[in-house]
């Protein structure tokens, strides 16, 4: 969009919600936060503020869309978007019967706005950006409406079952047993919100492989990402730190190095869940770790070596 200026480029953006901001503005839960920080989510031309009291080093949802909002009002994208409309199709309006690879017909789109009406236009190039989490993933086994009677839990299963784009706080789970299924970084929070209520009966997370825990902050004010920012790990790479997995390997040793640090080699302060082999780029990086520390105790208590580090 910034190289729109030129008066024979005109950008149109077609938005579904009703503002700027996509998962972070319609699928939050309480005190959600990013886990890279303020100075690797920016754009490069325009940053987040320094001080601390503006924007933490890791900003909540809240500050992070002001934030998006603020870069929208800066450079004009807010005019390029038309919000509440749904995309209808996308078609190829090729005219001069060439392939698509040397076509130069461009594409018809029709979208639907706010009121209904159906608006057609024709475009150079389109740019599907949709969102990696747009659409929740839910297996048939959990979908009463599921054909597949066999296995569907959810027709079984008298308790209730959400996916976690549908959590929104702690007091759901009030005089509840809860499980969650996954170990990626949404599910690690609502483990942590769910063992912090003190009227839940009991948490229990389940995984099929693990997952390999490090922090966000390697101490206060110091975000992680600002270090595995390094020769071997940045936007470019070079083909020899490639072929040779320079920072994967990095990665890993920086890993295993949490044995000083917490007893355990598997992920910072990760005597739980934990998988083999410890390898950065085989496995999940989460670096949601609050639960950690809970999800640890069984573990840690079954040793000497555990309870040394029981913290």
């Amino acid at each position: 969009l910034l190289e729109s200026t030129e008066p024979t480029y005109h950008v149109t953006i077609v938005e579904s919600s009703s503002d700027i901001g996509g998962s972070f503005t319609n699928k939050v839960y309480d005190n959600c936060r990013l886990v890279s920080s303020k100075y690797l989510t920016a754009f490069s031309d325009h940053r987040m503020p320094e001080d601390a009291d503006l924007c933490p080093d890791h900003p909540g949802a809240a500050q992070y869309v002001s934030y998006l909002e603020s870069y929208a009002e800066r450079f004009g994208v807010r005019e390029c978007i038309q919000f509440g409309c749904t995309v209808v199709s996308v078609k190829d309006a090729n005219t001069d019967g060439m392939d698509k690879q040397g076509d130069s017909g461009g594409y018809e789109v029709q979208y639907k706005d706010p009121d209904d009406q159906i608006i057609t236009g024709e475009y150079d190039v389109v740019a599907v950006c949709s969102g990696l989490h747009n659409t929740p993933y839910v297996p048939n086994m959990f979908i009463p409406s599921s054909s597949d009677a066999k296995n569907n839990i959810a027709k079984k299963f008298n308790g209730q079952i959400i996916h976690s784009s549908q959590y929104k706080d702690p007091s759901i789970f009030a005089n509840k047993r809860v499980l969650i299924l996954g170990c990626g970084e949404t599910a690690m929070d609502i483990a942590h919100r769910a063992i912090s209520n003190p009227r839940s009966k009991s948490v229990a997370l389940s995984v099929r492989r693990g997952f390999l825990s490090i922090p966000h902050n390697l101490a206060k004010d110091r975000p992680l990402d600002v270090f595995i920012t390094n020769l071997f790990e940045h936007a470019y790479e070079h083909p020899w730190v490639h072929a040779l997995q320079l920072r994967w390997v990095l990665s890993t040793i920086f890993i295993r190095l949490f044995l000083f640090l917490t007893g355990s080699s598997f992920g910072f302060n990760q005597w739980a869940v934990q998988t083999t082999p410890v390898s950065r780029g085989y496995h999940i990086i989460n670096k949601s770790h609050a639960a950690m520390s809970h999800l640890n105790v069984p573990i840690k208590s079954r040793s000497m070596w555990g309870r040394f580090w029981m913290w």
